[in-house]
């Protein structure tokens, strides 16, 4: 049975609920005639987020890595295709030129043209994106596919958007969302594409 190390983020700023870190948790230890999920929750910290990543990865010794994170005002799931190992900011303030040392970007190696064509086909919406910004999430890809590239396997980070009971909760009604069933449900698929 194929291993998947899942990952997500715990609740940061205004955000007192994440779903990426939520259904990373929900999804633990689920699995089916295929593979198995380690679903893992991160911490909103600046390197302490890779540290756990990195010690999970050569416990579990995944077949594939997945992480995930929150982009308030997503208009779907968030195909991520290109981690940068230049500078990011940490709430704000500039802090470190590079993230390690390594190729100034690195590519996604999931299958992301049959992944966008799948979640579709399930009307999920679902599109590329060229910069998983300038946070945690970037420094998180950016080590996902280091792991990824040295192992052999592959690896990626997706984007979601707020659930209907966040927007609801949170007064936010300009920002789309989406169910979380229907989350977690894409996410399998994506995994399922992958593996």
């Amino acid at each position: 049975m194929k291993k998947v190390l899942l990952t997500g983020f715990e609740p940061f700023l205004e955000f007192n609920y994440n779903p990426s870190g939520e259904i990373a948790k929900k999804l633990n230890n689920y699995e089916n005639e295929k593979y198995k999920i380690y679903g893992l929750e991160l911490p909103v910290v600046h390197k302490e987020a890779i540290k756990i990543l990195e010690n999970n990865f050569y416990k579990i010794d995944p077949d594939l890595l997945l992480g995930m994170g929150l982009a308030p005002g997503a208009t779907g799931i968030r195909i991520e295709r290109i981690a940068i190992n230049s500078y990011y900011f940490n709430d704000g303030n500039e802090i470190e030129d590079n993230i390690e040392n390594g190729p100034e970007a690195l590519y996604t190696n999931l299958p992301v043209d049959s992944i966008r064509k799948k979640l579709w086909s399930k009307g999920i919406p679902a599109y590329y994106s060229f910069h998983a910004g300038t946070y945690l999430c970037n420094e998180v890809f950016y080590k996902i596919m280091r792991l990824a590239y040295n192992k052999g396997i592959k690896g990626g980070f997706i984007h979601i958007p707020l659930t209907h009971k966040q927007v609801i909760a949170m007064k936010k009604f300009n920002y789309p969302s989406m169910d979380e069933n229907i989350l977690i449900d894409a996410i399998k698929l994506i995994i399922e594409e992958s593996i």
